[in-house]
């Protein structure tokens, strides 16, 4: 999870360099898409899982609507708002559907290596035995794939991409409290789900 100390060097760091762009310094987009590259490439893979090939047409396409858009883009805006607005308005015209890939995977970049099972408690006494923990996973797994999807997108930008909910309501088209009460359904739902799987735990899984 990022916090707001981070959560506000991020932005400013996307503002200088959005600024340079505005002000004519082309490589400053190339700084912005390969910091939010593997994230918005994440992003895509949970909520339309596709070939990889797939996936990068899909982030192109983002990309480049970002990059006409941004020249009008007001600085003191979040860009991941505005980024991940443009990705779930993307996604979400897309009918094709697939079945999930695996979520062990970095959920911020290399530079973290978070993966779900940051998500996961660690108090179960057998939690370092692999079988357990395999399971584990792809229970998770397809918890998180049986969410509705306006829950999974809220699921999603809050614990894999770190937006906070006011991102995540300019992102989503919904108020922050209705963004707040679809994670904290998510997180019961999927506590639920694990629980009736065999995996009781004491907290949620988010």
């Amino acid at each position: 999870m990022i916090d707001a100390r981070e959560q506000e060097e991020l932005r400013d760091r996307d503002h200088a360099w959005i600024r340079a762009f505005q002000a004519g310094d082309r490589d400053a987009f190339d700084k912005l898409y390969m910091a939010y590259l593997k994230p918005l490439s994440f992003f895509i893979r949970r909520l339309r899982p596709g070939d990889p090939q797939e996936i990068e047409d899909h982030c192109q396409e983002i990309m480049l609507a970002i990059y006409q858009a941004l020249p009008r883009f007001v600085v003191r805006s979040s860009f991941r708002a505005f980024l991940y607005t443009v990705a779930t308005n993307h996604l979400r015209n897309l009918k094709r559907r697939k079945n999930p890939q695996s979520l062990d995977a970095p959920l911020y970049g290399e530079s973290t290596g978070n993966t779900l099972k940051d998500l996961l408690p660690s108090s179960h006494p057998g939690h370092a035995d692999e079988i357990y923990q395999s399971n584990l996973m792809a229970e998770m797994e397809r918890a998180i794939a049986a969410l509705p999807e306006s829950a999974r997108e809220v699921f999603l930008l809050k614990e894999f991409q770190g937006l906070t909910f006011a991102e995540i309501a300019e992102a989503t088209r919904q108020t922050a409290r209705n963004a707040q009460f679809l994670k904290n359904k998510a997180n019961l739902t999927l506590r639920d789900h694990l629980a009736k799987a065999g995996f009781n735990l004491a907290e949620n899984p988010a």
